[in-house]
């Protein structure tokens, strides 16, 4: 990857810069502190990118399991209330229909049930 080769240079430019601050070098010095900071820019720069990227996929990947979680559909009709696959409870038909949204119902009859969301009652 650019930005570890990057810091894998900054890291080698260091070290001479302490063997030339040893040696009392002053002009090299100066070029390897020049070069140093044209290095690290460039790594930050690789840093600021990959983070961008980052975002991105995690904004994508929150959209792609929004997406797969609003996919589930009933599989059956029953009471005049839906049912999912895996699972036994029987939801609203209005909130599944105009909202997606997995309502229970709650049995106030034999031939009866409501909603305990939008509280419309469902007859089978």
């Amino acid at each position: 990857m650019a930005t570890v080769s990057s810091l894998d240079e900054a890291v080698e430019l260091l070290a001479q810069l302490h063997g030339l601050a040893v040696d009392g070098e002053r002009a090299a010095l100066d070029a390897r502190i020049t070069e140093l900071g044209a290095k690290l820019d460039a790594a930050r720069r690789e840093a600021d990118q990959l983070q961008e990227r980052i975002a991105s996929l995690e904004s994508e990947n929150r959209t792609l399991k929004q997406a797969a979680a609003g996919s589930d559909e009933p599989v059956e009709v029953k009471n005049g209330c839906y049912r999912f696959d895996g699972d036994d409870a029987l939801y609203c038909p209005l909130c599944w229909d105009n909202k997606r949204h997995k309502a229970r119902t709650t049995r106030i009859s034999s031939r009866q049930r409501v909603c305990g969301t939008c509280r419309s009652p469902v007859s089978a």
